[in-house]
C-alpha cells in the first residue's frame, strides 16, 4: 500500500512474512505516459518487522503512475492513479 502523508512524504505498507525485509527500499514513481516527470527516492524502515517504509517524494502530476519498489532480491510493481 502507498500512502502519501503530507505533500512531501510517502509512506509504504509491505507485507511478507517469509523473509526480513530491508532497512531501506529504492522508490520509482514513473508516470505512465510522460518519462519526463519520473521520480526516484530511497524510503527508510521506521517498522521493518511490520514492513512500513517512510521517505521524500516530490509533488506527483495527477494521472496514472506505475510505482516501483526494489531492494537488492526483489522488485513489486503496482499502478496507481494519483488525483486531487
Amino acid at each position: 500500500r502507498v500512502l502519501f502523508r503530507s505533500e512531501y512524504e510517502l509512506e509504504l505498507h509491505l507485507a511478507d512474512g517469509a523473509s526480513p525485509l530491508p532497512a531501506q527500499v529504492d522508490v520509482l514513481f514513473a508516470h505512465a505516459t510522460r518519462t519526463t516527470t519520473d521520480r526516484a527516492t530511497v524510503a527508510s524502515a521506521i517498522d521493518s518487522v511490520g514492513g512500513v517504509y517512510r521517505g521524500p517524494i516530490e509533488d506527483l502530476e495527477v494521472g496514472p503512475w506505475y510505482v516501483a519498489v526494489s531492494a537488492d532480491d526483489w522488485r513489486l510493481v503496482h499502478r496507481i492513479d494519483v488525483r486531487r
